[in-house]
């Protein structure tokens, strides 16, 4: 259903290339141990920044408390000050780390090329 409406949507918007990607299954892809040891992560089940990252979020009160609830309610690993950032796969409990992020960058190329073919 979602990607029929955002073909309807492309359209009526006169856009020629427009795609929807899975981030579950990116995160399959990029959580294998062959992914992972390629790209120097040896850590994906923390994160590396530590509790003052909720102070950026003072201003806004929903978000804060459910950014608390995913990093310290739900069961997820704590935060843990790191040496070496790049070893980890998430920056906080929702974002992947720079790492992750430029793997998707080249992930969502490859699907665009392949839609271009």
């Amino acid at each position: 259903m979602l990607e029929s409406k955002a073909k309807e949507w492309s359209r009526s918007a006169s856009i020629d290339s427009f795609s929807i990607i899975d981030l579950g299954e990116f995160l399959n892809i990029a959580m294998s141990p062959s992914i992972t040891r390629a790209l120097g992560i040896t850590d994906t089940t923390t994160f590396c920044a530590s509790g003052q990252w909720l102070s950026l979020f003072e201003d806004h009160i929903t978000l804060l408390d459910f950014l608390k609830y995913v990093a310290f309610e739900s069961g997820a690993e704590t935060a843990k000050d790191c040496d070496d950032p790049a070893s980890v796969f998430f920056f906080d409990p929702i974002h992947p780390s720079e790492r992750v992020h430029r793997l998707f960058g080249y992930y969502a190329f490859q699907l665009f090329q392949q839609q271009l073919e």
